[in-house]
């Protein structure tokens, strides 16, 4: 009866061991993939016909595991109702979201960023 129990207990390891090799982390073996969408891109999410043409020829060509929506480039603040909607698109579909921020002032401006000892920017 113990070596049985052995053997199944054997067995049911390999099997577990072939499901497990099975199923990969993200879409591709050895790396995940990340997108980032400035806030000029994540503002025009709000429009979901736009937001999904976009994402119709981003996804032929790459699988995605992540996507950073800014909310903040050069002085615009994408609304909360957009990131929301955008968070939902891409949830629906299985693609992990983060936020992210540009302390950028002027982009075109050589990339003039905030300056703490302005007033003006404080």
């Amino acid at each position: 009866m113990c070596n049985c129990f052995k053997s199944v207990v054997f067995v049911f390891l390999i099997i577990l061991f072939i499901v497990a090799a099975g199923f990969s982390v993200g879409n591709y073996k050895n790396f995940k993939t990340a997108v980032y969408c400035r806030a000029y891109e994540t503002r025009e999410m709000g429009d979901l016909s736009w937001l999904e043409s976009r994402w119709e020829t981003i996804s032929q060509q790459l699988k995605v595991d992540k996507i950073y929506l800014e909310t903040h480039r050069d002085m615009l603040i994408v609304d909360e109702e957009t990131i929301t909607k955008a968070k939902k698109f891409f949830k629906d579909r299985g693609i992990e979201t983060a936020g992210g921020i540009t302390l950028t002032v002027n982009e075109r401006n050589r990339f003039q960023t905030f300056c703490y000892s302005n007033p003006e920017h404080r």
